[in-house]
């Protein structure tokens, strides 16, 4: 069955960190189409946060889910984000594999 998304990683670490992650997620680099880190975010110098602007992504804002543990990250685009428990090592966390039925009907 053809793939009719794409998987983008948008992180807060730098650009090298983020590529770490995403070459131990997708070493042959067969699922992950982006990778954005920190210098894809832009500050908000009123909170001192950096925040993840979706247009970056240089996609359709309405084509857009994005699942994040925490909204702060996230302000510039809430109706797109999906909040979930950060993950915190349990092996039982199945927040997001709870996702994917949803994810699928989209």
């Amino acid at each position: 069955m053809a793939r009719n998304y794409e998987i983008v990683i948008f992180g807060l670490n730098e650009q090298g960190s983020i590529n770490e992650i995403c070459e131990a997620l997708d070493p042959k680099y067969e699922m992950i189409q982006g990778r954005f880190g920190r210098e894809n975010t832009v500050l908000n110098m009123k909170t001192r946060n950096y925040v993840k602007d979706l247009t970056y992504l240089n996609r359709p804002l309405k084509e857009i889910v994005y699942v994040d543990f925490e909204d702060m990250s996230v302000e510039l685009h809430k109706e797109n984000a999906i909040l979930i428990p950060k993950f915190e090592g349990d092996l039982d966390d199945r927040s997001l594999i709870d996702l994917i039925p949803f994810l699928e009907r989209k």
